[in-house]
């Protein structure tokens, strides 16, 4: 009657082997519990072994939370140890809240470990440990922590009131210079359409200015052809009264 077997956090053991003597209720908590924690098919899951007032042995996992968990295997001992091999048990996460200048702010729990959530005004992320025991447990707030923000929490912030794509300093300078760029961008297009605009009349009036000239030129050129031929007339009138004087 010297065997049993047990699973601790999912790991089931060997075969426990326990030496052969007389304990002492004290004597025979402490034999299971090394001998358990010595078995290498628990893979390193520990056990605490102690006496309650009744006796009886109580197994408990060093573990914490709804991972933690010790159920009786079989074996010859069990009857001698107290145990029928129907015997389990499952720890709880720890579960609470954070309550900051009279807000309620949820989190969630997770072996003994308190995390507020993404969603906290105030203990967003915030980690907190509990060792406290049930007997330590009350309906009021169980603790006052003191949380100060660190380099790099205010690093952070800095980084998150630059970077805030709605309010942040760069994005306001973003839009800024983006509103600007627009502006610039309009005065160059009006200056463009206005160039475009008196180039136009300028070519318009070059080309009236050509054909002005044209003409002008036309007009020129009729009037000395006119002058040109009308002196031709003239000397020819001349030379034949000379002539017709000298005769008589």
């Amino acid at each position: 009657n010297d065997t049993f077997t047990l699973t601790v956090n999912g790991h089931a053991s060997g075969p426990i082997v326990l030496a052969a003597g007389t304990y002492t209720p004290q004597q025979l908590a402490q034999q299971v519990q090394s001998a358990i924690n010595a078995d290498a098919q628990l893979d390193g899951q520990q056990v605490t072994v102690g006496v309650n007032s009744s006796g009886q042995l109580v197994l408990t996992s060093q573990a914490y939370g709804s991972n933690s968990n010790v159920a009786i295997g079989s074996g010859d001992a069990l009857a001698s140890l107290g145990f029928t091999g129907s015997e389990s048990g499952t720890g709880q996460d720890v579960a609470g809240y954070f309550l900051v200048n009279g807000i309620r702010e949820p989190a969630t729990g997770k072996g003994q470990i308190l995390t507020g959530d993404a969603t906290n005004t105030y203990t967003a992320g915030l980690v907190v440990s509990s060792s406290l025991t049930p007997a330590q447990i009350t309906s009021t707030p169980e603790g006052s922590i003191t949380v100060t923000q660190g380099i790099a929490a205010q690093l952070n912030n800095v980084l998150n009131q630059m970077l805030d794509p709605v309010s942040g300093q760069l994005t306001v300078l973003q839009q800024s210079l983006q509103t600007q760029a627009s502006n610039i961008g309009q005065s160059i297009t009006r200056l463009q359409q206005s160039m475009q605009l008196q180039q136009t009349q300028l070519l318009q009036e070059f080309v009236q200015m050509e054909s002005n000239l044209a003409a002008i030129q036309s007009a020129s050129n009729a009037l000395g052809a006119s002058l040109t031929g009308f002196t031709s007339t003239s000397s020819g009138s001349s030379g034949s009264g000379s002539n017709g004087t000298t005769l008589g």
